[in-house]
Parts: C-alpha cells; sequence; structure tokens
C-alpha cells in the first residue's frame, strides 16, 4: 500500500478528516475523507471512517454503502459489523441487521453493544422470549446499565410476564436509584420511567438526565440559528409539527383533525414526518390539510433542523417526547424560537431547549412545577379528540361475534399489555369473583400475552375462560366492536390515555384511580372533562369497589349510561373545534409574549 504513490497524499486527507471529525466539522471531515478515497479508492480507514460518521449524522443508507465496501477489504473488524447491522436497522432491514450482529457477536460473544442492540431488534420484530434471552446475556456483560435492564424488564411487561417483571423491577430500581445518587452510569429510559413509576420528582430526574445525552449527541454540530429577524409581527405565525407518528398511530387518531381546523388567516401549518408512509387514512388526513407537509426520514437532525429554520417556523411543536422513534436532536439544535412538547409523551422533557408544555391542571397540577423545566399552557383538557368520519359502514355486531357471552357482564381493557401490573391483574381478578358470570375483554398485542394472562387468572382461582382477547384491528372496527362491553378498567401507573377516550366515544364508562404523575392522571383528566368524576377513584380498594358496584347495581350503572350518552356530545372533551380555538390561543399568547420581550430588549 505504501508503494502506491497516492497513499502518503491518502493517509494525510484521511488523517484531516479524523481531525474534522473530532473537531465536530462532520461535512469538512467526510469531504476529507472522501479526497482520500479519490486518491486510493481501497483504503480500508476512510471507508470505515466515512461509515461511522454517516451513521451519526443519521445518514444510513450511505453509511451503509461504505461500511459493505469496508467489510469486503477487511471481514476481521469487529466494530464494523456492530455498525453495520446499527445502520441496517435503523433503515429498516431487520433481517440482515440480524445476520450482522450474529456476525459481531460470533467474533466476540461478549460484545456489549452488539448484544444489546440484537436484544432491541427482537423487541421492535415482536419476539420477546428471544429479546429476553439476549438482553439476559448483555445484563452478564454489563449489570449495571439501568436503560439495558428497563429494556429487558419492558420484554416481560409486553408479555405480561409477572414472574420476569417480580424479578427485574427491584433490579432496576435499586440501579436507577444508585446512578442518579452517584451520577455514574445510564439511566433508564424516561418512558420507561413513567410507565412503572408515579413519582414526579423521579420521573423530572430521569428526564433531565436523558436530556443531557439528547443535546450531548448535537453538540458537535456547532449550530446557531439566529431569530433576531424573525421576533417581528407578521400576519401569519407559522407552527409546525414534528413526529414520527403521522400515520396509523393513536396520536394521529387524537389530533389528526387539527390541521384541518387550523385558522388559516393566522397561520401557516408545517408538518414534519419522521416516520414511514404506509398511505393510511390517516397520513392523508394529515399530509392533505397541512400548508406544507415534509418527509424527514431521510434527513439527519442536522439537515432537518436546517429545514424547519429555512421554513421560517415560528413555534415549533414535537409530539414525540421520549417516547421511541423521537427525533429530540432536532429540538435540541434550536431552529425555532419558541419550543414545545404535547401529547406523546405524558411528562417533562427536562430540557432547556424545550420552553412549554401543554397540559390541564388535573394532569400537571401546580405543586408539580417545579418538577418540569418547561412552562405550562393550560388548556380546559390537554388531549384532543378528533373524532373523525371513517369509511367502515356501521354494522349490526352481536356479543358472539367476538366470543362474548351474550348475557354476562362485560368488563373490558384494552390497553397494552405493557401497561398491566400484576397489582392491577390481581384487583381485576378479584373483581370477576365478585360479578358472578363476568368476563374481561382484552386486546392481544402479541402471540404471548393470553397464555401468560390465563396462566396468571387460575392461580388467582379464575377459570382462564372468563379472559376473552381481541385481536386487532383497524380502529374504525374497533370503535365499532367497543360498544358491546359494558365497564373499562383502567391500567394504574400508565392509564389508559386513547384507550379511554375510545371507550368513552363508545359510551363505555370507565372507572380509573387517579395516580401522582402525568400519565396516571389522564383518564381523570378526560372523565372530568366529559362531566363523570363519580368514575375517579383515589384508593385501590375503592377502585375494586366501585368497578364491582357498577356491575351489581344495574339502576346506578345504567345512569351512569345515560350521562355519557347525554354528555358526549355536549361535552368539550369531543368537541374539536373548540379544542382548536383554545389551541390557538395559547400559540397566539406564547408568540406575542415573545414579540414584547423581543421589543423591551431592543429599546
Amino acid at each position: 500500500m505504501g508503494s502506491n504513490p497516492n497513499f502518503e497524499q491518502a493517509a494525510y486527507f484521511n488523517n484531516l478528516g479524523v481531525s474534522q471529525s473530532k473537531d465536530g466539522n462532520l461535512a469538512a471531515a467526510i469531504s476529507f475523507l472522501q479526497k482520500s478515497l479519490k486518491l486510493y479508492p481501497d483504503y480500508e480507514k476512510p471507508l470505515y471512517n466515512i461509515g461511522s460518521l454517516e451513521i451519526s449524522r443519521g445518514k444510513y443508507k450511505v453509511a451503509i454503502r461504505y461500511l459493505r465496501r469496508f467489510i469486503r477489504l477487511n471481514d476481521q473488524h469487529l466494530a464494523s459489523y456492530y455498525k453495520l447491522a446499527h445502520a441496517l436497522f435503523m433503515e429498516g432491514n431487520t433481517r440482515e441487521a440480524e445476520i450482522n450482529y450474529q456476525k459481531a457477536l460470533k467474533m466476540d460473544p461478549n460484545y456489549f453493544e452488539a448484544q444489546m442492540g440484537l436484544g432491541y431488534l427482537y423487541i421492535i420484530t415482536g419476539n420477546y422470549p428471544q429479546a429476553s434471552k439476549q438482553l439476559e446475556k448483555a445484563s452478564r456483560t454489563n449489570p449495571n446499565d439501568a436503560y439495558l435492564i428497563g429494556l429487558l424488564l419492558g420484554t416481560y411487561k409486553a408479555i405480561a410476564d409477572f414472574e420476569g417483571i417480580d424479578k427485574w423491577t427491584p433490579v432496576l430500581n435499586r440501579l436507577t436509584s444508585r446512578i442518579l445518587k452517584t451520577g455514574d452510569g445510564r439511566v433508564e429510559s424516561p418512558f420507561d420511567n413513567v410507565t412503572r413509576k408515579d413519582d414526579s420528582i423521579e420521573n423530572f430526574r430521569v428526564a433531565k438526565s436523558w436530556s443531557k445525552v439528547v443535546q450531548g449527541s448535537v453538540a458537535e454540530f456547532k449550530t446557531n440559528f439566529p431569530f433576531n429577524d424573525r421576533k417581528k409581527a407578521k400576519p401569519k405565525i407559522n407552527v409546525g409539527y414534528l413526529s414520527d407518528d403521522f400515520r396509523d398511530h393513536p396520536v394521529s387518531h387524537l389530533m389528526s383533525g387539527l390541521f384541518r381546523r387550523h385558522d388559516r388567516g393566522r397561520f401557516r401549518i408545517f408538518t414534519y414526518s419522521s416516520g414511514p408512509d404506509e398511505k393510511s387514512f390517516w397520513r392523508n388526513e394529515i399530509k392533505e390539510n397541512s400548508d406544507f407537509f415534509r418527509d424527514i426520514r431521510q434527513k439527519s437532525n442536522l439537515e432537518a433542523a436546517e429545514l424547519i429554520y429555512e421554513d421560517g417556523v415560528d413555534i415549533l411543536v414535537d409530539l414525540m417526547g421520549y417516547t421511541r422513534n423521537s427525533r429530540l436532536e432536532i429540538m435540541a439544535l434550536r431552529p425555532s424560537p419558541i419550543q414545545v412538547t404535547w401529547l406523546g409523551f405524558p411528562g417533562t422533557i427536562g430540557a432547556d431547549f424545550i420552553d412549554y408544555i401543554i397540559a390541564d391542571k388535573i394532569v400537571l397540577p401546580e405543586k408539580d412545577l417545579p418538577f418540569y423545566t418547561e412552562k405550562p399552557l393550560y388548556l380546559p383538557c390537554y388531549q384532543m379528540n378528533s373524532t373523525l368520519p371513517e369509511t367502515t359502514k356501521k354494522r349490526e355486531l352481536k356479543r358472539s361475534d367476538f366470543g362474548l357471552p351474550e348475557k354476562s357482564f362485560v368488563f373490558s381493557s384494552f390497553n397494552q399489555t405493557y401497561k398491566i401490573e400484576p397489582e392491577a391483574f390481581s384487583i381485576w381478578m378479584e373483581i370477576l369473583k365478585a360479578v358472578s358470570g363476568s368476563v374481561l375483554w382484552q386486546l392481544r398485542t402479541n402471540n404471548y400475552v393470553e397464555k401468560n394472562l390465563k396462566k396468571e387468572a387460575k392461580k388467582r382461582g379464575i377459570d382462564p375462560e372468563r379472559i376473552i382477547f381481541a385481536p386487532k384491528i383497524p380502529r374504525s372496527q374497533h370503535l365499532e366492536r367497543l360498544v358491546l362491553a359494558d365497564l373499562g378498567l383502567d391500567t394504574f401507573t400508565y392509564n389508559g390515555h386513547t384507550t379511554t377516550s375510545d371507550a368513552l366515544w363508545a359510551g363505555v364508562p370507565v372507572v380509573t384511580l387517579k395516580g401522582n404523575h402525568f400519565a396516571s392522571r389522564v383518564s381523570a383528566s378526560l372523565l372530568s372533562t366529559i362531566g363523570l368524576p363519580e368514575l375517579i377513584t383515589y384508593s385501590k380498594e375503592n377502585y375494586k369497589n366501585l368497578a364491582i358496584r357498577l356491575a351489581t347495581y344495574p339502576e346506578e350503572f345504567k345512569k351512569i349510561k345515560e350521562k355519557i350518552a347525554q354528555n358526549k356530545l355536549s361535552s368539550s372533551l369531543f368537541d374539536a373545534r373548540k379544542f382548536v380555538k383554545d389551541l390557538e390561543k395559547i400559540y397566539g399568547k406564547i408568540w406575542n409574549e415573545l414579540l414584547t420581550k423581543n421589543a423591551k430588549m431592543k429599546s
């Protein structure tokens, strides 16, 4: 290699590229590395370096091309298989990603990043037994990584494996507590934390820890978007919405009707979609009713932020928070003078790059404000409900169509399985014991949950056949079948959100237990808004007793049903037009506050 007259110059440009990358100048780094390759196409180092840098920029397709070229020249390089697997996974090619993770682990069975990467791949593909097996291996390699243990616990929660939950919950509690105290190590994800802990203080500390990771991941870009010329009065305020969930997803189910209702005399609406285009009714509804719909899936975080800035967005609303496939790094780059979090994540982001959170005074009471970095923007109810007309024709359905007994009292819980805690399930079984002949109708979220919950029912002295599972079906069909249920039983730490509002829209009352943080107060917010505070309980014993009473006192239950029917169309919970007007008022308010602040600074 050294005998090639171009090699020394190629090595020089490679070294320049490495130096630039260390200084955070990624575009310049890649330019030098490409010059190196132009001089010497089979030079391994720049191939690997470009592949690695393109991953950090979110350019996974490009990274895959360079890493494959590198591996053809050096098939014994351990890290390259891991990086190739990661890039393939991020591009949705799980089959080839799995192969390359396995190649890395064949070379080094204790390669922690590959162990965890493969475990996460199995979670995403729904292979939970393999995921737990792989993540348990990773936990032996690195027993102090709370993020890993959170993923592992999540695999057991996803399939309602209560033994696994009972085993790993205390482990994660100890790790989280120690890491938050010492700052030594990676804490569990904020989403995992809010799903299992209704403790606003701990939720805040975990979120704040993660916000630093997010900010650190984009610090190398050294970008500064100036807004001095933006902070002027204008005929229309540019509002941007950022999400991976502009598709058939609960967030879109709730808010898709927002975009066509925005006042175009006052607002110009931009939507930035980082998720796949599955040609659904929901995506089309949002796309057609946005002034500008931007598909940013193939753009890096920096490129997406630059686009948002060039579009002149005045108020940027992130709809993801710390949920899966979030692009909070875009928010961390600060492409808009006002940045807001709403709807997708029930809690604080814990970051100085988010200015406001849209909430109501039930999910976010004033006593919890010290544990939020955002200023609250209060609405009567934080959750929007679009209740859009859908294409499926109304059908005459019978309970027998879904395996339900025609004359039994039907309790229901269509929440995702990860929300079902062992204690909540035990209380549900006590309710079934007390209500003769009743059944519990639940969602079959995967191929493992039915077996596990029926086993747990039997342990608690309930005939497993009294737990009846329903498959996932399109939302319009689900809303049709949901009317066959009698009473919804809410989950505890992480309430039903869309699940609860769907039940109420179908005329099904929901009994909830009001908790101590945002996620555990959502159903209380929805029930208060629709005028049914009598369905909110404040202890587990009261929760159980209320469910039993409503199932065994037909006259009382009938009054509740009639109240839902009466309130549904008059309540603001399902008044999308009023919701949008209220939302636009707060957008106008925070924009005017910014203009006033800017004017004072100039004077």
